[in-house]
């Protein structure tokens, strides 16, 4: 049951929401969300997969949750720590399916900022945001893919304790099950995305992927070392969600990749 608000607490969360409803509206006039009509089956078969993955998740051991992180991007100091523990004893923690999708995208920092349980409750709600979704993919890519993957391009920058501790407590609560449902949605935006062309050559994994991909002895690559035909024969760890399903695709893309070598004298 949420808690009434006290008197002297009215003028913060007032301004709560009309920051909250601003950021909203911003979104909607800069960056529209219209639904996907796709009859895709992929995208159907992962969006039910996400969902079952994550089917029960909730978050009731964290103090911070979707709204105490907007309000601490957004607000700051302006809010009193009294209002912070009335929004995080209120905040929403049992249906991860209710947020609104422009309120995520108005928050979208969360994902870079939640840990365990909290990280584990609004992870699947952007998930499936973004599949049900059209999202610009500049959107996609910087402010909601990031935070859940580890780049190839920039390899340099996870060979450090700290940044490993620090994806080893953002899924610290995930399931095998969760863990495997979101490599294949990483999969997924690895392709719509065009990660593999040789324009943009910045193949993303999930962490586990990366350990997997170390422990088997691969070489770390340079960051200068990309090309489309070495990322899909040297850098991907294992079969991926997209190839499992389209094996065709994989092919295609494959012989492309040789193609532009072989016309290139390489």
């Amino acid at each position: 049951m949420k808690q009434k608000i006290p008197r002297h607490l009215r003028k913060e969360l007032k301004e709560f929401n009309r920051t909250l409803q601003d950021h909203t509206q911003w979104e909607k006039r800069d960056w529209p969300l219209r639904a996907r009509g796709s009859t895709d089956e992929i995208l159907k078969e992962l969006k039910m997969e996400i969902v079952e993955a994550f089917a029960g998740v909730t978050c009731h051991t964290e103090y911070t949750v979707f709204n105490v992180t907007f309000a601490r991007e957004w607000g700051g100091i302006m809010y009193s720590d009294e209002f912070y523990d009335y929004l995080s004893a209120n905040e929403e923690r049992d249906n991860w399916h209710s947020f609104d999708p422009y309120v995520l995208m108005a928050g979208d920092d969360a994902l870079y900022t939640l840990f365990g349980d909290a990280f584990r409750f609004i992870a699947p709600a952007f998930m499936l945001c973004s599949l049900e979704r059209i999202i610009h993919e500049g959107v996609m890519l910087e402010n909601i893919l990031r935070p859940f993957v580890i780049s190839l391009s920039h390899d340099d920058a996870y060979e450090n304790k700290k940044d490993y501790d620090y994806y080893g407590e953002k899924y610290s609560s995930f399931t095998p099950r969760q863990k495997e449902v979101t490599t294949r949605w990483v999969a997924y935006w690895r392709e719509e995305l065009k990660l593999l062309e040789d324009d943009l050559p910045d193949y993303v994994m999930c962490p586990w992927e990366w350990e997997e991909y170390k422990l088997a002895g691969n070489e770390i690559p340079s960051s200068h070392a990309f090309d489309s035909l070495g990322i899909l024969e040297k850098f991907m760890p294992y079969e991926n969600y997209m190839i499992s399903k389209n094996t065709a695709l994989f092919n295609a893309l494959l012989e492309e990749a040789k193609q532009r070598q072989t016309n290139s004298g390489l």
